[in-house]
Parts: structure tokens; C-alpha cells; sequence
């Protein structure tokens, strides 16, 4: 009986490539964003709509959703390599990949700006009132703060060293985003950089959202490839046998 030929695939080469392929198709959003969006080449409000990063309900929104999904289903897959040997550290990439599948269903139906909607109806007053942004930002602010240190916290003993540079991009990308979204929220803000700047308060405020999802989209490729090579090491010895 002859031995099937086997098929080797380089698992760090095509985490990288991968990498660098969703940045340039997160690249490619944001130019279909200038070119359907803000400059509007197109007079189909669908085309124009679906290309916004702006809005919630584009492409740029289910790319983000899908790519938190898949950021989870990776961590998930850590937790169960890790189960035997060690239960707690599993249960600490369990919560990370929860947490991560909570992003993804909170980009698919913007949740934490709904809450924060429904928290600004319920005090029947602005949230300018008494926090001068977004008033989601004191509901789960707290909690994706609170995340972030347990992240640092848990992945120092356990990332390679070569990884720990991925996990300072990745959160850098979103404490920026994080700061761009506190000021998109603040009144006036993109009026008065408007004024300085000399151009239209719609070219400020929808370039601050632009970048705001773009560094997000980052951010969560970043996150992908790191915990995919660290999937891979963790591996270790084993071979993945696909069998008729």
C-alpha cells in the first residue's frame, strides 16, 4: 500500500502573510471609503453606504465583527490545548476568548453605544451633563479597561518574548481609538479643529471615524496573528493529521 504524499505548510510564513494581507484590505476599506464615502464617485447610496467605515451597518462593520469572531475561535482553541495541563491557565484564555466573541457580537449589533443610548434617555438629561462624552464610555469603560490590565497581565508569563511586541501594537491601536471616539463625543471638538484647520466639520468628524475603525481593524489583526503564533507554538510537537 503506498504512503499518501504529504502536504507541509509553513504555519508562521501564512500567519504572516495573512497578516499582511488584512492589513491591505483594511487599507483598500479605507480608500473605497474615500472614494464611495466622503467624495461620493458614485451616486448609489448603497454603494456609498456599504463603503462608509463611518456607519454600523457597512462592510467595514461585518469585517470587524468576523475578525473578532475569529480572534475568539483561536483563543478558544488555546483554552483546550491548555486544559490538561494546566486548568487555570485555561481558564484564563477561556475568558479571553469570551471576551473577544463579545466583541465581535458587539461590532455586529453596536450594543455598547445602544446602552449608552438607552443610559442618556434614562437619566432624562444629556450625558454632557455630567461626563462630557459618549455615555458608554462610563459603562463599559470601566470593563474594557479592566480587561485590558488582565491581558497585560496574563499574556506577560505566557507570550514568547518575540510576541510581546504584537500585544503592545494591538493595544496601542485601541487606546488611540479608544481617545479619537472620548473626543468624537465631546461638543464642538471637530467644529473647532474644523475652524483651525480651515476645512468642513464633516472632513474632520468623519476622518476622526475613519481612523477611529481603521486603528481598531489593526488593532484586532495584530491581536489575530499574535495568538495564532502563539496557537502554533503551543502545538509544540503534535501533527494535524486531516484523514477520508
Amino acid at each position: 500500500m503506498t504512503t499518501p504524499p504529504e502536504i507541509q505548510i509553513n504555519a508562521v510564513t501564512l500567519i504572516r502573510r495573512g497578516f499582511i494581507a488584512l492589513i491591505g484590505l483594511e487599507l483598500w476599506m479605507g480608500l473605497m471609503d474615500f472614494t464611495f464615502a466622503y467624495m461620493r464617485l458614485s451616486s448609489q447610496r448603497v454603494v456609498q453606504r456599504l463603503n462608509n467605515l463611518a456607519r454600523e451597518d457597512g462592510v467595514g462593520t461585518w469585517f470587524a465583527s468576523s475578525q473578532a469572531l475569529l480572534v475568539g475561535l483561536v483563543l478558544f482553541g488555546l483554552a483546550s490545548l491548555s486544559w490538561r495541563p494546566e486548568r487555570r491557565e485555561a481558564l484564563g484564555w477561556g475568558l479571553l476568548a469570551s471576551f473577544f466573541t463579545y466583541v465581535s457580537m458587539d461590532d455586529a449589533l453596536s450594543f455598547h453605544e445602544r446602552v449608552g443610548g438607552a443610559l442618556r434617555r434614562a437619566t432624562y438629561a444629556d450625558g454632557a451633563e455630567w461626563f462630557p462624552s459618549y455615555s458608554w464610555q462610563l459603562m463599559f469603560g470601566p470593563l474594557f479597561g479592566a480587561m485590558g490590565l488582565f491581558m497585560v497581565w496574563f499574556l506577560a508569563r505566557r507570550l514568547a518574548p518575540n510576541l510581546r511586541p504584537w500585544l503592545a501594537i494591538a493595544l496601542s491601536c485601541f487606546v488611540l481609538a479608544v481617545g479619537l471616539d472620548f473626543v468624537e463625543g465631546l461638543d464642538e471638538a471637530f467644529a473647532s479643529i474644523a475652524d483651525v484647520v480651515g476645512v468642513s466639520e464633516y472632513t474632520v468628524s468623519h476622518g476622526s471615524k475613519v481612523t477611529e475603525e481603521l486603528l481598531e481593524m489593526a488593532g484586532t489583526t495584530s491581536f489575530l496573528a499574535m495568538f495564532s503564533l502563539q496557537l502554533v507554538a503551543s502545538l509544540g510537537g503534535r501533527r494535524i493529521v486531516l484523514a477520508p
